[in-house]
């Protein structure tokens, strides 16, 4: 292959990573929404790329592959830096840390510096691995026809992946509550931790927060218990004097999680369905409505629990404890299936590979670097796979893939454009690794004591604007309806994974030939 190409790859990739890395840190603005951008300008794009390669002497045909070099190295810059926004914006007070996002915890535990280090370090390994995955199978895989294998089960897949979302809410074992006889305030006295048993008497002191639309629970530590009194309890903290019981509601929350996957994936059926029906009635009824869609399912209730936040704890910027190799080996390996299984996204891919495998005994702060590592590695790891997925089958699962398939043509040569992507992705991953520790600590060290609550303010009118801009008034339809829903999930005690529905129904109902519009968004 001539050096002289891969040397243009090569500051493509650099180019693109830039790019990426922009996508990430801006909260709300998504890569797909720059690759959205560069399809529409890739007819002059292609013709400045094919004059440079004329000077250069290298075939002007391989103008496509440059470009889809740059936008694959911006899709994997951006799976680095999009983990920024998520810890150091949103983040609740302390008294609402049932339904707190594991960046958010160590945030606020003065930890986020480490957090955004230990996400930069499973994306780095989910990457590696992938490339050195990816790279025997894209010889192999036309050989074995592993599409022809593969394509068969994923409906069983889907509906794999959605049971055991919906089953992990069940808890494990016997749920104890505090029946509440007394409450005062605290008193300068040492209260023992909780010991929950059935029967016994107890006093405890802790945060007393809502938990669900009706019930208390109260917050002591890192553990929390729903609370029973006749008359109800106040919220704040309070000294507590009652008895533990011990209950098996263990059905309660998957109900609710059933409940809201399939309401979120109504919604998502009328904005994927219902856009041909209004085209031309309202502005922006041409362009895609899942941005609002995904913003207000997932980024506005967040924002909205922290406008009035106090101030962001002072930050550790020497902290660091590694949660292990093979929390990042595992979400690597669910990053081949997230690839290839329509609509699982880094989060549920997480969960599910938390489910597959034994939880180790320790700490939630533990607990949550452990999950954020193995989530940066699937979302990284899922970036790459969808490259050897574009390769082998030509489709394409995500925005940016669809448009490296509308700009590289069918009859390009496989060997050229699988090896340009890989370097194009070795390069990202690590130009990504470096930015990620820079752009995290300066974060850290700038909002290091600062209040939380007009940042969060200023990047939800900015989200808003973009929505607005994006997708017309059809577009703030869907953005109030969908942030009613992902405020749903805290208030009844379950994960927000569940919002996944809004994807994972329209999609399911599509490989089953339910909705044959939906076919598009599988790739085929």
């Amino acid at each position: 292959m001539d050096p002289l190409f891969l040397l243009l790859v090569f500051y493509a990739s650099i180019c693109g990573s830039l790019l990426g890395a922009f996508t990430g840190v801006t909260p709300g603005l998504h890569v797909n929404t720059m690759a959205l951008l560069v399809l529409i300008t890739s007819s002059s794009s292609l013709a400045i790329l094919g004059g440079i390669l004329i000077s250069f002497e290298v075939d002007p045909s391989l103008a496509p592959v440059i470009l889809a070099s740059l936008l694959v190295s911006a899709a994997v810059s951006h799976s680095f830096l999009d983990f920024l926004p998520s810890v150091f914006f949103g983040a609740p007070e302390e008294s609402e840390c049932l339904s707190m996002l594991p960046g958010h915890r160590l945030l606020l535990a003065g930890r986020g510096l480490e957090a955004v280090t230990v996400a930069a370090e499973g994306s780095l390994i989910g990457a590696l691995l992938s490339i050195i995955v990816c790279a025997p199978l894209l010889v192999l895989g036309p050989m074995m026809q592993l599409d022809a294998h593969i394509e068969p089960y994923i409906p069983g897949l889907m509906l794999m992946a959605v049971a055991l979302l919906i089953l992990n809410e069940r808890g494990k074992g016997a749920e104890f509550i505090f029946v509440v006889e007394k409450v005062s305030l605290p008193a300068s006295l040492s209260v023992d931790p909780p010991i929950p048993s059935d029967g016994r008497k107890g006093l405890i002191c802790g945060q007393v927060v809502k938990d669900c639309p009706l019930g208390r629970r109260v917050v002591i530590g890192m553990q929390s218990f729903v609370l029973k009194r006749h008359g109800g309890v106040g919220q704040g903290t309070f000294l507590l004097t009652g008895t533990w019981r011990s209950r098996r509601r263990r059905w309660v929350r998957p109900s609710w999680a059933l409940l809201i996957f399939f309401l979120s994936g109504l919604v998502g059926l009328a904005v994927m369905d219902g856009r041909s029906r209004l085209t031309g009635t309202f502005d922006g009824m041409g362009t895609s409505l899942l941005l609002p869609l995904l913003t207000g399912l997932f980024a506005l209730p967040s924002l909205l629990g922290s406008t009035d936040s106090g101030s962001i704890p002072k930050q550790d910027l020497n902290a660091k404890r590694s949660p292990g190799m093979d929390t990042s080996v595992q979400g690597s390996l669910a990053g081949l299936f997230a690839a290839w299984v329509p609509g699982v996204t880094a989060t549920s891919g997480t969960v599910l590979a938390q489910q597959l495998s034994i939880p180790p005994d320790e700490d939630p702060d533990d607990s949550a670097l452990r999950f954020i590592a193995m989530t940066a590695a699937l979302g990284t790891a899922a970036t790459v796979f969808g490259v050897l997925a574009l390769c082998l089958t030509g489709s394409s699962g995500t925005g940016v893939l669809m448009a490296v398939t509308s700009i590289v043509p069918g009859t390009m040569d496989i060997t050229a454009l699988s090896s340009a992507l890989l370097l194009a992705v070795l390069v990202a991953s690590f130009m990504a690794y470096f930015l990620t520790g820079l752009c995290g600590r300066r974060l850290a060290t700038s909002l290091s004591g600062r209040s939380s609550g007009p940042i969060s303010r200023a990047i939800l009118t900015f989200e808003v604007v973009l929505c607005l801009a994006m997708s017309g008034i059809p577009g703030m339809a869907v953005l109030i309806a969908s942030t009613t829903l992902g405020l749903m999930p805290p208030q009844v005690g379950v994960s927000r994974v569940c919002l996944t529905g809004c994807l994972l129904l329209p999609l399911l109902l599509g490989c089953f030939g339910l909705d044959t519009s939906l076919y598009p968004f599988l790739g085929g």
